[in-house]
């Protein structure tokens, strides 16, 4: 139960961080507006202001890899965890997708306009269209080295057992039904009424500091 709960924790961790890098490199690219804060801090608050979404989307994220993970600990199939890698890394690549897109167009429109990201998914040549050129090539490079180096830290990261101990079925049983539970209510943001919004972590009279606290 050691290695599942590890790797359960490491994806998780690993999402945060995503999350956490993307907001950075959002106001680095865009640090002329940064500039143009009326205080810096607004900068620095951004990153706690957005820890509860954070850790809500992370948990949604983590709903497939607990339920391979789940799957091992009863089968002990060493292809299920090479499968974890890969789910893993298409969530973290789908996310990189949609944060680029957005880092690109946010110049355009001032806004995170994530329904029309989605829609741009599907013909990506219009969303390129309203990328400068130099932009479109950095980000075009920012895109493939950042998806490179993600795969190769997932696929170190998700151990594998050379050897496997008995079966913990108190664990299993325990894995199966109170992690999901934990999952449920971090990925709503707790035990309101009312699961967590992306308005929720607005805390700033800058919208461009609002929408960089926001994932995407």
């Amino acid at each position: 139960m050691k290695i599942i709960l590890k790797n359960l924790l490491l994806s998780y961790a690993l999402f945060l961080a995503v999350f956490v890098v993307f907001r950075a490199f959002f106001f680095i690219y865009y640090i002329d507006r940064v500039a143009e804060l009326d205080s810096f801090w607004d900068v620095a608050k951004s990153f706690y202001y957005a820890l509860s979404l954070d850790f809500a989307m992370a948990a949604i994220y983590l709903i497939i890899p607990w339920f391979l993970l789940l799957i091992y600990s009863v089968f002990r199939y060493s292809t299920i965890l090479q499968l974890l890698k890969v789910v893993v890394f298409l969530s973290v690549f789908t996310h990189l997708w949609i944060f680029i897109a957005e880092l690109g167009t946010y110049g355009e429109w001032e806004a995170k306009p994530t329904y029309e990201i989605l829609e741009y998914l599907k013909h990506p040549e219009e969303a390129l269209d309203t990328v400068p050129i130099l932009s479109g090539i950095i980000l075009a490079l920012v895109w493939v080295g950042v998806a490179t180096y993600l795969f190769k830290v997932i696929f170190s990261l998700i151990e594998i057992p050379t050897k496997l101990d008995s079966r913990n079925w108190i664990g299993i049983i325990l894995f199966a039904f109170v992690t999901p539970v934990l999952i449920i209510i971090v990925g709503r943001g707790g035990l309101n009424d009312i699961p967590i919004t992306s308005s929720e972590v607005y805390f700033s009279k800058s919208q461009f500091v609002n929408d960089a606290t926001v994932n995407s």
